[in-house]
C-alpha cells in the first residue's frame, strides 16, 4: 500500500480492511499535489534564508547601544532575521517577509508610526455617525 509511506500510522490502523490497493492509487494521486507544494515552500524557505544571509546589513553585528567598555560579556549579536524571529506573533516566515517587504533600511520612515501605518498595520477608530 503506497499510503504507508507518508507516516499516519493511526489513519492506516483505521482504514485496515476497508482501503485496498485502488484506495490508495487514489490516496496518492490527491496527495501528490499537496507533495509537490510542500516541496515547494521549502525550497522557497532555504532559498529565502540564503538570500537573506548574503545581504550584509542582515548579518549578525553590533549595534551602538550594545557597544560597552564595561566588563560584561559582550552581548550576543544576532542576524536580522533572527532579531525579527524573537518578536511574540512574528515567526520565521514573517520575518522574511517583512524583509522582503520594507527592507533592512529604516531611513525611508522619518518615524516609527510612519512604517506602521505604511504597513497598514495601525489601529484605528470606525465609528458610525449615530
Amino acid at each position: 500500500m503506497m499510503i504507508s509511506g507518508r507516516g499516519w500510522p493511526s489513519l492506516i490502523q483505521a482504514l485496515t480492511g476497508r482501503f485496498d490497493e485502488h484506495h490508495a492509487e487514489l490516496a496518492d494521486i490527491l496527495l501528490s499535489p499537496v507533495d509537490s507544494l510542500t516541496a515547494q515552500i521549502e525550497w522557497l524557505d532555504t532559498r529565502a534564508e540564503q538570500i537573506i544571509a548574503d545581504i550584509p546589513a542582515a548579518q549578525a553585528r553590533p549595534t551602538p547601544a550594545a557597544t560597552t567598555t564595561s566588563d560584561r560579556p559582550p552581548p550576543a549579536y544576532l542576524a536580522a532575521l533572527d532579531r525579527l524571529d524573537e518578536i511574540t506573533g512574528i515567526g520565521r516566515r514573517g520575518a522574511q517577509t517583512i524583509i522582503a517587504e520594507v527592507g533592512l533600511s529604516m531611513e525611508v520612515f522619518p518615524t516609527s508610526a510612519h512604517l506602521v501605518s505604511w504597513s497598514k498595520v495601525s489601529p484605528r477608530a470606525v465609528q458610525s455617525g449615530a
